[in-house]
């Protein structure tokens, strides 16, 4: 049996559904009797995430007040913090499975810039920040949720709501109509990185009858899962 793990990652814009689907995955993943190691971005709470935390409560202005690169850097020294976990969990053999990684940032932060060079200047440079001087760990497989903008603003509006109602507060990003503007500006973009990075698989949402049931969704991502756990003989 091969000793190394597996790294898979879910992602999509807010509202797209993520944290259910997780939920749903790890549940059928830990019957299955596989060794998993949970993480979720950004590590909330943690010193870590300090200015994370910050620019999502608006200490720094409103969301594009702070470029691509500065918010960019907030989160990836958080992912650089977890990184020592995930690599002894991945020597260990386990299957590591994240709510938003280093996709989040070229999702969201990609939507801030409109020029096709500055684009790919920035992508690169973001790749080089995360894998090559963080040197975190490269996930296997990126599984990209792709919810349609207009369902998906529907669901962060409800989990903005709720969110307010338990905390009292309102991520910036998530907020007002420069929000959603931004949001929609990085699902284009994401879609466009379907083509960029061929360790992402799409995974749609919506098929010619329209919305797919949470449970039809998930049972696509655990398949995909499945497949790839199977290549080093675990299941």
């Amino acid at each position: 049996m091969n000793t190394q793990g597996k790294f898979f990652v879910i992602d999509g814009i807010d509202g797209s559904g993520k944290g259910i689907q997780m939920k749903m995955l790890i549940e059928r993943l830990l019957k299955e009797g596989l060794d998993i190691a949970v993480y979720d971005f950004p590590q909330y709470g943690k010193k870590s995430c300090a200015l994370v935390e910050e620019f999502q409560n608006g200490k720094y202005g409103n969301v594009n007040d702070v470029s691509a690169y500065q918010a960019s850097i907030f989160y990836a020294v958080d992912r650089f913090d977890a990184s020592f976990r995930m690599k002894k969990d991945l020597e260990d053999g386990k299957i590591i499975i994240s709510n938003r990684y280093v996709s989040s940032n070229q999702i969201h932060q990609s939507g801030k810039i409109s020029d096709e060079k500055e684009l790919k200047k920035f992508l690169t440079w973001l790749d080089d920040l995360e894998y090559g001087i963080f040197k975190i760990p490269v996930p296997d497989k990126v599984i990209f949720l792709n919810m349609p903008f207009e369902y998906a603003i529907k669901f962060a509006r409800s989990k903005q709501t709720l969110s307010f109602v338990e905390t009292g507060k309102v991520d910036i990003t998530e907020k007002g109509e420069q929000s959603e503007e931004y949001q929609r500006k990085s699902y284009k973009q994401a879609t466009n990185l379907l083509k960029r990075y061929p360790n992402w698989i799409e995974v749609r949402s919506v098929n010619d009858s329209g919305l797919r049931t949470i449970e039809d969704i998930n049972e696509e991502i655990y398949q995909i899962l499945k497949r790839e756990i199977l290549k080093i003989q675990i299941l």
